[in-house]
């Protein structure tokens, strides 16, 4: 039996929160996959559930994914919880920014669904 996983997604492009959604759903069993629309409403979800992975975008309003990133490595509930931090912003400094926040892996959009799969196959094994 496939064992079930909890996913937060943090999006505010509703096509690629929902496609992110579809994907996830269809190639693992989820206990639990939530889509925040907002920074903010990341950190209420982070704040009221406990997820095995995090994927967030990096522009989004009310809190960006760096600013949530910092605040997921601070807090010890999620401290050394996974994060996938999924953008448009594939210029180095981005990456390096993004890197000492503290994310666990980067994939810069346009994404292929087999680079999301891979990635989260290989940060929860």
């Amino acid at each position: 039996m496939q064992q079930k996983i909890s996913v937060l997604i943090a999006e505010d492009e509703r096509f690629i929160s929902h496609a992110l959604k579809e994907i996830i759903r269809r190639n693992f069993a989820c206990d639990r996959l939530d889509i925040a629309n907002d920074g903010a409403e990341a950190m209420g979800f982070l704040k009221s559930y406990s997820y095995d992975i995090a994927i967030l975008d990096w522009n989004m309003p009310n809190k960006t994914g760096d600013e949530v990133l910092v605040d997921i490595r601070s807090a010890s509930k999620t401290s050394s919880m996974p994060v996938i931090m999924l953008t448009a912003r594939s210029d180095k400094d981005s990456v390096i920014t993004a890197v000492q926040a503290g994310t666990t892996d980067y994939i810069a959009k346009p994404f292929k669904q087999g680079d999301i799969l891979q990635r989260i196959k290989r940060l929860l094994s």
